[in-house]
């Protein structure tokens, strides 16, 4: 729970940085994208429901060049149950 906790903290200053109007286009329905993240850290991260996406994008949308970083989607139910 350490990881979550950490996600806890650095979210808020996270979601107010992200562009307004940038949406990720790998984002489904029900899921929140939770993070940027290399596969063997996003091994780390407990939640089940727990997707990677294939290309990363910053805070202000635009894309990451990096092949290794890739989004971290989670159901939004999931994140919800765990972070209450």
């Amino acid at each position: 729970m350490q990881w979550l906790n950490h996600w806890l903290a650095t979210n808020n200053n996270r979601e107010k940085s992200m562009n307004e109007n940038f949406s990720h286009p790998e984002l489904r329905d029900g899921e929140k994208l939770l993070t940027n993240a290399t596969y063997e850290e996003s091994l780390e991260i407990p939640f089940k429901s727990k997707r990677l996406g294939t290309h990363a994008y910053d805070e202000s949308g635009e894309r990451i060049g990096s092949p290794q970083i890739r989004p971290v989607f989670v159901q939004k139910e999931e994140l919800e149950a765990g972070t209450q």
